[in-house]
C-alpha cells in the first residue's frame, strides 16, 4: 500500500476510536449525572478510610446499582448482567453498565438481585429524600449489608432458620408475620427499649455492669412471649438491621472526626457536617426507644433496639464485635448475665 494510502487509513483509524471513546464516555455521563458520580466517589473513599475503625474486618467490594429518572447504571462489580449494556469504564469507578429503569427511584436496599454478591440497589439522594451526607451515611448502611451478606455461611444459616415458608426472593425478611399486635410481647418490647434509652443516656464513665444484667434478664422475659419462630426472627433482625443501623451511627462518628470530604462534595449545598448527623443520630436513636410502640412501628423497631443494644454491647463488652458471626443471629452478651 502506498505511503500516503497508509497514512489516510490510520488517521481514519483513529479518528474512529477517538470517536467511539468519546460516544462511550457521552454515554456513561448522560445515565450517571456528575453529581452521583462525585458522591459515588466519595463513598468508595469514605468506606476505604473509615471501615475499618467502625469495624474490624469491614472489607468487601460496593457493588451499587444507582436507579437515576431514565437509567439503572450499576457499578463497582466485574459482571455484566443481562439486560445490561456497557459503559466506558471511569477511573474511580471501574466497570459500568446500564440499563432501562426498572426499579423505582426512592429506593433503597441491599441484596443478591444478580445472584451472590449482594448489590446494593439505591436512589439518589433526592428520590430517597436525603441531604449528600446523609445519603453517604446511609449507603455505608447498606454496604455493612453487603459484608454481612458477604459468603455462603450467611445464606445457610438465613436458610437454616426455618423462616420463608418457601419464599425464595427474601421477602419473608420484609414480611413475616411476627406477632406486632400481641399484648405481651409489645409490653415487654416497649419497656425493653425504653429501658434501653435510661441506660444509654448514663454518663459515659458510668459502669452499666450490674444494670445490663438487669437488662438481659429481661430481655430473655421477652423472648418467653414468643413462640420460637417468633424468637428467631427477632434475634436475626435485631442482628442484621440493627446493628447496620449502629454502623451508620459510628461512620457519621468516625466520618466527623477523621475524614475530609472532597471539596467538590464539601460545596454541595445539601452537605452537612459529619459532627452535626452524628448528634443528631445519637438524639434520634434515643427518642425513637423512648417512644418506640411495637405495634404501630413493627418492622421498624428492630433498627433502634438492636442499635441501643450494639451501643450498649460497646460500653459493657468492648470485644463483642470479634463474635458477632459465632454464631450468627445472636445479639446478645458472651455470657447471659443473671
Amino acid at each position: 500500500m502506498p505511503r500516503a494510502k497508509r497514512l489516510v487509513l490510520v488517521s481514519w483509524l483513529l479518528s474512529v476510536v477517538v470517536f467511539t471513546t468519546h460516544a462511550a464516555a457521552e454515554t456513561a455521563n448522560s445515565a450517571l449525572s456528575a453529581r452521583h458520580r462525585l458522591l459515588l466517589v466519595a463513598a468508595r473513599d469514605l468506606a476505604s478510610s473509615l471501615s475499618e475503625n467502625v469495624w474490624p474486618g469491614w472489607a468487601v467490594d460496593m457493588e451499587v446499582l444507582l436507579v437515576a429518572d431514565e437509567w439503572e447504571v450499576l457499578l463497582g462489580g466485574s459482571r455484566l448482567p443481562a439486560g445490561f449494556e456497557d459503559l466506558a469504564p471511569d477511573p474511580n469507578l471501574g466497570v459500568l453498565a446500564r440499563r432501562s429503569r426498572v426499579f423505582p427511584t426512592g429506593l433503597l436496599a441491599t441484596m443478591p438481585l444478580f445472584g451472590p454478591p449482594a448489590t446494593i440497589v439505591v436512589g439518589g439522594p433526592e428520590a430517597t429524600e436525603r441531604g449528600s451526607s446523609a445519603w453517604l451515611q446511609v449507603l455505608l448502611h447498606e454496604h455493612f449489608h453487603q459484608w454481612q451478606m458477604r459468603d455462603s455461611q450467611y445464606y445457610e444459616a438465613t436458610a437454616a432458620l426455618d423462616l420463608a415458608d418457601g419464599d425464595t426472593t427474601g421477602r419473608w425478611m420484609l414480611e413475616y408475620p411476627f406477632p406486632y399486635d400481641a399484648p405481651a410481647p409489645g409490653r415487654a418490647f416497649n419497656g425493653l427499649a425504653r429501658e434501653l434509652a435510661a441506660l444509654l443516656r448514663r454518663p459515659a464513665e458510668d459502669d452499666l455492669a450490674m444494670e445490663a444484667g438487669e437488662f438481659w434478664a429481661r430481655f430473655r422475659a421477652l423472648e418467653d412471649t414468643l413462640a420460637p419462630r417468633d424468637a428467631r426472627y427477632l434475634h436475626f433482625q435485631l442482628w442484621q438491621e440493627g446493628v447496620a443501623r449502629f454502623v451508620e451511627l459510628r461512620v457519621a462518628e468516625e466520618a466527623a472526626a477523621h475524614w475530609r470530604p472532597p471539596q467538590a462534595v464539601a460545596a454541595l449545598p445539601d452537605f452537612e457536617d459529619f459532627g452535626v448527623l452524628a448528634c443528631a443520630a445519637w438524639e434520634n436513636l434515643l427518642a425513637e426507644l423512648e417512644t418506640l410502640d411495637l405495634a404501630a412501628d413493627r418492622r421498624i423497631s428492630f433498627y433502634a433496639l438492636g442499635a441501643g443494644i450494639a451501643l450498649l454491647l460497646d460500653r459493657t463488652e468492648p470485644q463483642w464485635k470479634s463474635r458477632y458471626e459465632a454464631p450468627r443471629f445472636a445479639l446478645a452478651p458472651a455470657a447471659p448475665a443473671d
